[in-house]
This record gives C-alpha cells, sequence and structure tokens, in this order.
C-alpha cells in the first residue's frame, strides 16, 4: 500500500488509484443537496476521467482528474483527488472549489478535457464549454476558454476567452502544450499556450503576454478517414478525431518543436515553434511556412491520443491495442524506431492522458489515465468492474531494457518527414455526437 493511495503493480507501472465509478466529495450536505436538487449532479453517472496530471510540492502530492461533461449529472469538470474513500476507491474534490462548478456560469469551468502543469506552478485548463457531448441535446453552452490558477493558492491567474472568428460550429477545445521561454519568477509571462481544436481541424495559438490569439489549419490537422474506424478489446466503432495528441520536443527557449497528430491518424506530424510563434506568418497563404509542418514517412500500427516527452527526448504515447511506447526523437519515426514497453490488457484499456512529471525526490515519472473509452462509445461500460485507472512509472525503469534509451541529447531528424502539403486530405462531412465523423471520401496515401 502506497502512502499516496493503491499501489498495485504490473511490470513497470504501478495503479496508484481505480474506480468503478467516480463519487466526489463536497464540502457539507447543503452543498450536495443543492447540486442534486439542480440535477447537476446525479449519483451512478458515469464520470469519465480524461486527463491526469499531478504537481509535487514538497513532500505533498497533488494528483488532478477532467471530467469533459459527456453525460448529464457530472458535478465537476476539473478535480483534485482526496484522501478520503468511498466504496474503495478515493473520492474526489472540486478544483479549485465549488464555487466554479455550475454550468450556469460561464465565468467558471464548464467541460475541461485536459489540464497542463508548469513550470511556474500554474495549472492551465482547456474548457471547451460543450456539454452533453454523447447527447441528442450537446451544445456549447459557454465560449471556450483557456484558464491558469496558481497552484500555491488556487486563485485564478489567467482567462482567455477565444474568439468566435477563430471557432466552427463544432469546434472542440480537447489539448493543450505550455513553451515558456523564461520559467523565472520575472519570465513566466513569456508563455505562449498551443490549443488542438479536435472538431475545428486547427490548431490555436495564444501568446500570454499580448493576450493575443490566432488560429492555424493545416492538413495534418485533419482526421484520416481510413483511420476513423476503431477496433479494441473486440469493440468496433468509428471516431472522426482531428488533431488531438501534442507533446512539445526538446529545444531551447526560442524554438522547440511541436509534435502533434489527429487521434484518427497513424501518423506523427511536428512544425517549430518559431513557425507557429508569430502570427504574421498565418495572415496570409505562404507555401514557405506551409513546409514547415512536416509529417511522418511512416506510420504507427494503431491510432493514439496522449504523449508526452521526458527531458532527454523520449516521447512516450499509448496506443489502443493496450499499449505503452517510446520513440527516441534522436533516431527516424519508423515502425522499427517505436518501441513497446508495456502491454497489458486489463489496466492499459483506452489510455486517453498522459504526462511526464518531474518527480523531485524519485525522478522523472510517466501518468497515465486509462478509462475503456471503446464501452463508453457503445454504451457498454459495467459499474460492476473496475472501469477507470491512474498509473505511473518511473521513466528509469520503463526505459531499462528498452532501446529508446540514449544518452546524447542532439537535434531531431527532420529528414525523417516529409512536407505535409504533399498529401491531400479528404474533408470530413457530417458531425453527430463527441467527435463522431462520417467520411465517405478515401485516401489510400494515408
Amino acid at each position: 500500500m502506497s502512502v499516496f493511495g493503491l499501489k498495485f503493480c504490473w511490470g513497470d507501472l504501478d495503479v496508484v488509484y481505480q474506480w468503478k465509478s467516480v463519487d466526489f466529495e463536497f464540502p457539507n450536505d447543503g452543498i450536495r443537496e443543492n447540486y442534486l436538487n439542480t440535477g447537476e449532479y446525479v449519483p451512478g453517472t458515469y464520470a469519465l476521467p480524461l486527463d491526469v496530471d499531478v504537481w509535487y510540492k514538497g513532500n505533498e502530492r497533488s494528483v488532478f482528474l477532467t471530467f469533459p461533461k459527456f453525460f448529464k449529472g457530472i458535478p465537476t469538470t476539473l478535480g483534485k483527488i482526496s484522501s478520503n474513500h468511498h466504496n474503495g476507491s478515493h473520492l474526489v474534490q472540486a478544483y479549485p472549489d465549488w464555487s466554479w462548478h455550475s454550468q450556469t456560469n460561464c465565468d467558471g469551468l464548464i467541460s475541461v478535457f485536459r489540464t497542463q502543469i508548469d513550470k511556474c506552478d500554474r495549472l492551465w485548463a482547456v474548457d471547451s464549454g460543450v456539454v452533453d457531448l454523447t447527447l441528442p441535446t450537446r451544445r456549447r453552452q459557454c465560449s471556450p476558454k483557456l484558464m491558469a490558477f496558481n497552484l500555491n493558492n488556487g486563485h485564478l491567474i489567467v482567462k482567455h476567452v477565444f474568439p468566435e472568428t477563430l471557432l466552427k460550429e463544432d469546434s472542440l477545445l480537447t489539448n493543450l502544450a505550455i513553451d515558456i521561454s523564461d520559467a523565472s519568477s520575472n519570465g513566466c509571462s513569456d508563455t505562449f499556450v498551443y490549443v488542438s481544436d479536435t472538431m475545428g481541424y486547427s490548431l490555436l495559438v495564444l501568446d500570454l503576454k499580448r493576450n493575443k490569439s490566432w488560429k492555424i489549419t493545416k492538413n495534418s490537422m485533419y482526421p484520416y478517414p481510413p483511420h476513423g474506424m476503431f477496433n479494441t478489446n473486440g469493440i468496433e466503432f468509428e471516431l472522426m478525431d482531428g488533431i488531438l495528441g501534442m507533446a512539445l520536443g526538446p529545444g531551447d527557449n526560442n524554438d522547440k518543436t511541436l509534435f502533434y497528430h489527429s487521434l484518427a491518424s497513424l501518423r506523427e506530424s511536428s512544425v517549430p515553434t518559431s513557425i507557429i510563434k508569430n502570427e504574421q506568418n498565418f495572415l496570409t497563404t505562404n507555401m514557405a511556412i506551409s513546409k514547415q509542418f512536416q509529417t511522418s514517412k511512416e506510420a504507427r500500427n494503431y491510432q493514439s491520443a496522449g504523449q508526452a516527452f521526458d527531458k532527454n527526448g523520449i516521447l512516450y504515447f499509448g496506443m489502443v491495442d493496450n499499449t505503452l511506447n517510446c520513440w527516441n526523437h534522436r533516431k527516424p519515426y519508423v515502425k522499427e524506431n517505436l518501441h513497446e514497453l508495456i502491454k497489458d490488457d486489463v489496466n492499459l484499456r483506452f489510455s486517453s492522458g498522459l504526462k511526464v512529471i518531474d518527480n523531485p525526490n524519485e525522478g522523472e515519472e510517466v501518468w497515465m489515465v486509462t478509462n475503456k473509452f471503446e464501452k463508453v462509445m457503445v454504451g457498454q461500460q459495467n459499474p460492476s468492474e473496475y472501469n477507470y485507472r491512474v498509473l505511473k512509472g518511473n521513466v528509469n525503469e520503463l526505459l531499462k531494457n528498452s532501446k529508446c534509451k540514449q544518452e546524447q541529447i542532439i537535434t531531431f531528424p527532420m529528414k525523417n518527414f516529409h512536407n505535409e502539403n504533399k498529401v491531400t486530405h479528404g474533408r470530413p462531412s457530417q458531425s453527430s455526437g463527441y467527435g463522431y465523423h462520417h467520411n465517405n471520401r478515401q485516401n489510400n496515401n494515408y
């Protein structure tokens, strides 16, 4: 038993927390009754944890989860795991507190997909504003926004509402990457945030210092029609999601590489951050700029959601075949260099969130949340079995027998990627439900 929670070992991953269904900790019965009376809390509703984030402060550890509003009756969309239990699993508290979680208050948190904690002790949350994601009543309740909280006191320190001119009717903001040029106490304002619009097939960029955002749309941000059909754990479903997985690769403060991929895709794309941080590059069509967006020549075997780099340039990513994998960015992005670290058909069923966290006492750790999302898509979740898990593994332990490990850091070999403009993408034509897009056009180049 761990001092922080459960600790069951499978290979090099520990199951730290697990739930059959997630329940929440209210500060008092009055607040709980209010959420029950308004219908914002319906006990037993599938509150699906989609992302995990971790903050170490001294000897204390805080673990955060996101709960997008896939169903009615989910009381909080951003939570912190409590030390208290119910039915053998940890309860979840609202973060920063319950006053931020009302579906009728657009100044609060509505439907958060993912978070990112940065070196400045800020927790960033991308709020899609979209509720009832799997239901016929799906709607944009509030404008999409980006918010950041000071983890030392829970105070809101950044709020940016994205202009409607950057959005489509079906826009769904789902992920983010934080790019800080100077992480000193005086330099935290020199931050760019990259946000994926999975249903708008675009990347939104926020320049925090200017409080200005802009939109980038490229072919590689669309779903690839042949890979919109998923087959995982014997369940088939369609999900034509565009850009979703994102990770910042190694580099200096002024220029890193953003790696990204669509969920309905087997390929990885990349672009230098110096390109996307300059709004002027996207005011008009510029083929020289477009050629800076590269796409891998080879493909993964399966679709992937979350991914993250460690400090040595190793990329970790889950795939829908219940595996955790790695790629050393010094090597070509080809199948022989994509290494399986762990396969676990029980605990790694649909990893939707993945982070590399610096534990000051034990070194870097990979944290993952898995949620059997395939069962959600077909309405087959079983409340009598464990559906959701938070797992972690020490990076050194995960890599000890892997070919990904390598000492010297060198520049990413772009020669193994090709100019994305040579590929023609079929544009999705219909949508219904969460990220569910039909496309009758096929392109065999993918």
